[in-house]
């Protein structure tokens, strides 16, 4: 006997034929939503914006500066009851007339020292771990999402870039945009970017990379051609789909306006082709711009020097990676400038190099008119790290934050260098700019910034080869056992095994330091040599040290 199928009653019917046309409401309206955002793009493209606009709304950002930043705390703090910034306001009973009294006395960044001193700060951890906050005795429970900007004119959703963790969603606005193409206005117009031919060697996804092209061109400048680091997308995301398709030049031309050169794959292990565009500009105009990663770049030069390409005289515009006084000189080595800009997708541009030489290998001026920045002391791993606190102001910011540290630390000095972005006041200099990251192996713990001085100094100078030859991979076993693994590139041919552990050895408990839990490594085996190409993140990008969990 078989199940028969029970008819649906009147009252069924009735639910389902409302649940239908809901979500068909849904639907209609999002696809008219999704028109209208495309429509305000196209209207956002067609009006360019000239240099001397986007100088003066950074000098009116330094001008009005206190102005502005307590507009925004005002807005999307005190008028946000869903912010978890109040809480922890109201925890220390600081009210809003309290930071508009401390900032007029003594200044943004001596008013957020206060806040800080009180627990008014969200860690790394807390933002992105989603750790329990815990000020003055009291338990906060926050989630991201609880930290996005819910005053935005959304256009869109992209994610922050994959080098740690799990990726933060986003939303973008045209302010957003602004913000970016502001800045780098004045960065292109600094380094004479529109002056020499444009590639661009950069992922295609994730999604935060397809608003360059519509940056550029609000702002008049046309790449010549776009090297993407990935084949396709990952066939399971529809955004990632929906992104790569068009990048490739469909639904972005013709619907959207934007123009951008097809994206062409060339993969890490294919340099050379990036490399020969370059040698080829610089023979027909004798220079060349390329904006990519600090580790791509270093692979470009490897690959000059290897073929004896002559790329002297390109410039790379580098973001993603720490710029080592190492990986400094192996791309100036080959006759090559280097213009840093220091973003994170959930506050935007941040700062960019000037043209001094006598600056540090990573330095640049702080944009000021949009962001605070003042450290807080954290011990880590056994070692105090000034980590960066950063407090953002302009409207279209998707992520609200107040003294939030976003995993960076480094070196914060105010001077004036002589350059020309001396006139907007931009004196604030951040340089030995660094991201943290603890480890935990066999009762021992340490900092990933401990490991990279040995991966880009020790190890290319003992046996050759470059700063992206050689990766620190923390790998978890079969049997649940952690493992430091030394990647060597197959490409360096003389590799001392037991010499390469021993330096990481000697290195890691210099002075004494965990030196006894070195000894019990060097007895259990912890630490191997593979002869491995270092590994990347999803995005291209080659760091000192990489975590990975074997299943």
């Amino acid at each position: 006997m078989f199940n028969q199928r029970k008819n649906d009653g009147p009252e069924t019917l009735e639910k389902k034929t409302k649940n239908q046309i809901l979500s068909k409401m849904y639907f209609l309206k999002e696809i008219e939503k999704k028109i209208q955002n495309n429509l305000k793009i196209r209207e956002f493209l067609h009006e360019k914006i000239s240099l001397s606009e986007c100088q003066d709304i950074i000098k009116e950002g330094i001008t009005y500066r206190e102005e502005f930043f307590l507009s925004f705390i005002k807005k999307t703090i005190y008028e946000n009851k869903k912010s978890p910034y109040l809480e922890l306001l109201k925890l220390s009973h600081i009210g809003y007339e309290d930071i508009k009294r401390m900032v007029s006395r003594t200044g943004i960044e001596e008013a957020l020292k206060v806040l800080k001193d009180e627990g008014v700060y969200i860690t790394y951890e807390e933002f992105k771990k989603e750790k329990e906050v815990i000020r003055k005795g009291k338990a906060f429970t926050f989630k991201k999402e609880d930290f996005l900007n819910p005053f935005l004119d959304r256009l869109g959703k992209v994610y922050s870039g994959f080098s740690s963790g799990a990726p933060t969603k986003i939303d973008f606005s045209i302010e957003y945009l602004m913000q970016r193409l502001i800045h780098e206005a004045v960065v292109f117009d600094l380094h004479k970017f529109t002056e020499a031919p444009l590639g661009v060697w950069l992922p295609t996804v994730p999604a935060v990379t397809a608003l360059y092209p519509m940056r550029l061109q609000k702002i008049g400048v046309s790449p010549e051609i776009w090297f993407s680091q990935f084949r396709s997308p990952n066939e399971d995301l529809f955004l990632h789909k929906r992104m790569f398709f068009i990048m490739k030049g469909h639904l972005w031309r013709s619907f959207v306006g934007a123009r951008w050169p097809r994206a062409k794959y060339v993969s890490l292990r294919d340099a050379y082709i990036v490399t020969n565009w370059a040698a080829n500009m610089i023979k027909r105009y004798s220079k060349c711009s390329i904006q990519t990663f600090v580790s791509s770049a270093v692979r470009i030069c490897a690959v000059a020097k290897e073929k004896g390409l002559n790329i002297a005289g390109t410039k790379f515009s580098l973001a993603g990676e720490s710029l080592t006084e190492r990986k400094r000189k192996e791309i100036e080595e080959a006759g090559c400038k280097i213009i840093i800009s220091y973003y994170f997708t959930e506050g935007g541009i941040a700062g960019c190099s000037c043209d001094n030489p006598e600056n540090k290998a990573d330095e640049i001026h702080f944009f000021k008119d949009n962001f605070a920045v003042i450290q807080n002391l954290r011990e880590i791993a056994s070692e105090k790290i000034n980590l960066f606190l950063f407090t953002c102001f302009y409207q279209g910011c998707p992520i609200i934050m107040l003294n939030m540290e976003n995993g960076d630390y480094g070196v914060i000095e105010e001077k004036r260098c002589g350059c020309s972005l001396d006139q907007y006041g931009l004196f604030d200099h951040i340089y030995n700019i660094r991201s943290y990251e603890k480890i935990n192996c066999e009762g021992m713990t340490f900092c990933t910034s401990d490991i990279s001085n040995i991966v880009e100094e020790e190890f290319p100078v003992q046996f050759g080869g470059s700063t992206i030859d050689y990766q620190v991979v923390e790998e978890e076993d079969k049997t649940g056992l952690t493992r430091l693994c030394i990647y060597v590139s197959p490409e360096i041919k003389n590799i001392d095994e037991e010499k390469a552990r021993q330096i990481l050895f000697d290195k890691l408990s210099f002075g004494g330091k965990n030196s006894q839990q070195i000894k019990s490594w060097e007895e259990a085996g912890t630490v191997l040599v593979k002869r491995k190409y270092p590994l990347e993140t999803p995005r291209g990008k080659i760091f000192p040290f990489y975590k990975v969990a074997i299943k």
